[in-house]
């Protein structure tokens, strides 16, 4: 039963992510991985359950499937994420093991369909070489790309440091529990059975589907509103994911090695940049970017953010919000303001939440805001 619903599912989730208008590139990979996984999920049970021997005809097609998943995982995390590699078919490396697994499979593919059962039923005759080392490299691929999407989420979160004033609605939970239920599943296929392994399968595409009913921007063309963000911790993943997509565009464009700031106009972007703060405390608005700040500054983000990480020994994120905590001090200073909460400063200094207040309060002094203020101010 638990198969049925997980090839039921994936199925499902295909056909709605192909009739879905304004497919991005990564709807279409993840349409492409869940009807792999389908497949890959109804051969097993028509091997397992249905005897094979009636479907001979399909002996052999699973073999290959497992090179599949690592790099579509890689490959539609980096398509969310804009790393997706550069060129127009530069991606199709990825597919060459599963390619190549084929090919050496056509031999076995002519034989007869009494042929291929006999091989079936006395584990691999004949092809032993062969089943020996697809194993070896089949979980070689599946540990690398596991390895490659935790390094490419681990750069996507350094990225976000450098593009965002606050991170707290950005919310990577999506991509890291993916990864951990793909980890999940080799780990299942090195030390433990196909029973385990295809069950895992099972609960990934559970997990893809109950995200797509919480994420309707996955699977359908709806705009998220604020009720909906409510209902579900992970409800703006998928629309945040675009905007960092959009503001990783223009980092992709100009690399540090390659803007060629010199030290003189790097002081005085800081300069200007300072006096901008002074003058207008943008760092007052919670969603701010620093594309905003380029635009008004009239510089390339990279530049911007390239002079901030030199002589500011910052990056973006550490900088706004290391302003935000001086303007706090500032006001909790003030007979006047001894009146308000200390998170209500806090939010009109650019912060959205509690916890993201106390802890830059405690980065940036050493000291949470009630130790520093020196007595408890009722919330």
């Amino acid at each position: 039963m638990l198969f049925v619903l997980g090839i039921s599912i994936s199925l499902f989730l295909c056909f709605l992510l192909v009739f879905k208008q304004s497919k991005s590139r990564a709807d279409y990979i993840l349409a492409a991985w869940l009807f792999v996984i389908f497949a890959h999920l109804a051969l097993f049970k028509i091997h397992d359950a249905l005897r094979a021997d009636y479907f001979s005809y399909l002996y052999g097609i699973e073999a290959p499937l497992p090179f599949l998943h690592g790099p579509l995982l890689y490959l539609y995390l980096a398509a969310l994420t804009n790393h997706f590699p550069v060129g127009r078919y530069r991606f199709l490396i990825h597919f060459m093991p599963f390619l190549f697994s084929y090919l050496t499979m056509i031999p076995f593919f002519c034989l007869s369909a009494q042929e291929k059962e006999y091989i079936y039923r006395h584990d691999g005759i004949g092809y032993e070489d062969f089943v020996f080392y697809s194993s070896i490299f089949i979980n070689i691929s599946g540990v690398y790309y596991v390895f490659r999407s935790i390094v490419l989420l681990r750069r996507h979160r350094k990225d976000i440091l450098h593009q965002f004033s606050d991170i707290d609605r950005i919310n990577l939970q999506w991509m890291t529990g993916l990864i951990i239920g793909i980890g999940a599943i080799w780990i299942a296929v090195l030390f433990g059975n196909d029973q385990q392994v295809f069950a895992l399968a099972v609960f990934v595409v559970l997990y893809i589907g109950y995200f797509g009913i919480n994420q309707v921007r996955i699977f359908g063309n709806a705009v998220i509103t604020q009720s909906t963000t409510m209902t579900s911790n992970v409800s703006q993943v998928t629309a945040t994911l675009e905007e960092v997509s959009q503001e990783n565009k223009l980092h992709e464009n100009v690399k540090y090695a390659k803007t060629g700031l010199k030290k003189e106009a790097a002081m005085k972007i800081v300069q200007a940049l300072d006096q901008l703060m002074d003058q207008e405390h943008l760092y007052r608005d919670t969603y701010l970017k620093i594309s905003d700040l380029a635009l008004k500054l009239d510089i390339h983000p990279n530049v911007l953010s390239q002079a901030i990480n030199e002589y500011k020994n910052q990056n973006f994120y550490d900088y706004i919000n290391t302003l935000r905590i001086n303007e706090f001090i500032s006001l909790i200073g003030r007979p006047e303001n001894q009146k308000y909460t200390m998170m209500s400063l806090a939010y009109d200094c650019g912060f959205n939440s509690k916890s993201s207040f106390n802890r830059h309060f405690k980065r940036v002094t050493g000291k949470t805001p009630t130790e520093y203020v020196g007595q408890a101010i009722p919330e």
